[in-house]
């Protein structure tokens, strides 16, 4: 599988899946360990458990681990688009204005980083 967005974008989604799902982060274990009890029993997957589940949504996650993985595939979670909505660009730029407001010394290398970016942008 192949991953093109950020843990931040894939916390924001699970969250949205949950959440439209209509599930609480037990149920949401719960269904999972259900599906997956063969796999869980076999050893060849670990349970799913509510600190996890909540770590994943809170972003509080490093790496994008099997068994992260394995919940987006679960909640059917998109990790490979190529566009992020406008929600999640909004989202990802409100960090960044966080980020200036809490560190202002970081404004000059972060509008420098920001101008790279667009200048790349323009030649797609």
């Amino acid at each position: 599988m192949t991953i093109t967005v950020s843990t931040f974008i894939i916390s924001q989604r699970v969250e949205q899946k949950i959440t439209a799902l209509g599930l609480s982060v037990r149920s949401c274990c719960n269904r999972f360990n259900d599906e997956y009890k063969e796999d869980i029993e076999a050893k060849r997957i670990k349970p799913l458990k509510k600190d996890f589940v909540q770590r994943v949504r809170r972003n509080k996650f490093s790496t994008t681990s099997d068994r992260v993985l394995k919940l987006c595939d679960f909640l059917n979670v998109v990790l490979d688009d190529k566009r992020l909505n406008e929600q999640e660009i909004s989202d990802e730029a409100k960090i960044v204005d966080r980020l200036i407001l809490e560190r202002p010394d970081l404004k000059p290398q972060l509008n420098k980083l920001i101008t790279s970016i667009a200048e790349l942008s323009q030649g797609i």
